[in-house]
């Protein structure tokens, strides 16, 4: 009776956790779960040496006397300095991740991983095709697009950004963008509200950053935002909220079953629906910094999700000896990105560290990637027909959470986000959209 809805693929499931679930398996967890609290102790407590004081890198940051050249110097050493501590415990902990695929019966973590741990409907293969993709057609549009800034657009961006211009003076807009959505998205809007289902704030004693959680006991979401950045802030809530909305419409399934991928979207589209409103908050000089930033940021968003998988497949699927041998293939790997040896005037070998995923979420981050992709198309259909747009949007935003990332997509016609044409379309659709760069054809 238990099992009466069971499909094979629970079964499958489940025959692979039966192989996994022992004291080998909790000896393991255990080590890993250390390593990931030692990685946030050394990210936390690692310091430089700047004018007989010894910095943190939060203290470093909030340094507004560091000329760009200090600060970027006092940020490589920072990397280094992380890195030296650190290393050996990735190492370690890339051997236990894959012993626990060897135990689950897999040839390799990252096979393990996408199935397995992150139940994805594509492969590491398919992911592999898209790194190639990123790097014959967004590598040099996305540098264009950053020099294409004039002067005049970063200044007025800059001090939009540093703007005393909070969320909570911006409810008109935000109350806007939902009621134009969706009733049910203008309802979660209200409910979050009424309920008090958030926290916004700019205390300096506050985490930084932005996130959204499920109370499965309340069976509500919640978004904690700490604020500062002006024109980001509203930006990061429209994002935060997306996942509240999903949320919202899908209740405890939805928070618990849905792919990463689908709850990235959610986010993801949400912010780029919100984008062209933001044309009348601003003066037109810094509305186009604002937008021309903002998709570089979300061209940088597939060259470092692409990035980061294959350095992390390139790790576990082959065997590295010692610290200085993974940090080359970080650096060789990353140039093939656009990120020479010296990247912003920091050796670029040391920064994988910056990047938790590695330690806490491994085989994780191409899902930032992949999610966009779809994000972007709606973005680039919602140029020629809003409601339509918004229309898939609110389709993807109340998917079956059990239905797959591909699957959902093909189910609501939206492209495959592996194609090649899809890569080139994208792209095209951010040229026409912010007059920077040149069209791109398919080519061998």
């Amino acid at each position: 009776i238990v099992f009466y809805d069971w499909t094979e693929e629970d079964f499958r499931m489940l025959r692979i956790a039966e192989k996994l679930y022992d004291e080998e398996y909790v000896e393991l967890n255990t080590r890993s779960t250390e390593i990931v609290n030692a990685y946030w102790d050394a990210e936390t407590n690692t310091t430089v040496r700047f004018q007989d004081q010894d910095l943190t890198l939060n203290e470093l940051m909030e340094l507004d006397s560091l000329t760009q050249q200090q600060y970027y110097n006092l940020l490589g050493k920072y990397y280094k300095a992380l890195n030296k501590k650190v290393g050996p415990l990735y190492l370690e902990l890339v051997n236990i991740n894959k012993r626990i695929a060897e135990k689950a019966g897999y040839d390799s973590y990252p096979e393990y991983s996408y199935d397995y741990e992150y139940e994805r409907d594509y492969t590491v293969e398919d992911s592999q095709r898209l790194w190639s993709y990123v790097k014959k057609y967004v590598l040099n549009q996305a540098q264009d697009l950053y020099y294409s800034l004039t002067s005049q657009e970063r200044s007025a961006m800059s001090n939009a950004r540093s703007a005393e211009d909070q969320i909570t003076l911006r409810q008109e807009e935000i109350r806007k963008h939902a009621e134009e959505v969706s009733p049910w998205m203008a309802e979660a809007l209200q409910y979050l509200i009424d309920y008090q289902l958030s926290v916004i704030t700019d205390s300096d004693t506050s985490q930084t950053g932005a996130f959204t959680t499920f109370f499965s006991n309340y069976d509500v979401p919640f978004i904690y935002l700490h604020e500062g950045n002006g024109y980001e802030d509203i930006l990061t809530f429209i994002h935060e909220f997306g996942h509240f909305y999903s949320n919202y419409l899908g209740g405890s399934d939805y928070a618990r079953l849905a792919s990463l991928d689908l709850k990235e979207i959610s986010s993801q589209a949400n912010e780029l629906l919100f984008l062209p409103e933001m044309k009348d908050m601003y003066p037109k000089t810094t509305y186009n910094g604002i937008l021309k930033y903002k998709m570089f940021n979300y061209m940088s968003t597939l060259i470092d999700g692409c990035l980061y998988d294959e350095f992390q497949q390139y790790v576990y699927t082959h065997d590295i000896a010692d610290l200085d041998e993974l940090n080359e293939a970080y650096l060789k790997i990353s140039a093939s990105y656009g990120m020479g040896e010296d990247y912003y005037v920091i050796d670029t070998r040391y920064v994988w560290v910056d990047v938790m995923h590695n330690f806490e979420a491994p085989m994780y981050y191409i899902s930032y990637a992949t999610s966009l992709i779809p994000a972007l198309e709606i973005f680039n259909i919602s140029l020629e027909d809003r409601e339509r747009a918004i229309d898939l949007y609110n389709m993807i935003a109340s998917v079956d959470p059990e239905m797959g990332f591909k699957e959902a997509l093909e189910e609501n016609g939206l492209a495959d986000p592996f194609s090649e044409q899809t890569i080139v379309d994208i792209v095209n659709a951010i040229v026409d959209y912010t007059g920077a760069g040149y069209h791109v054809e398919i080519r061998d």
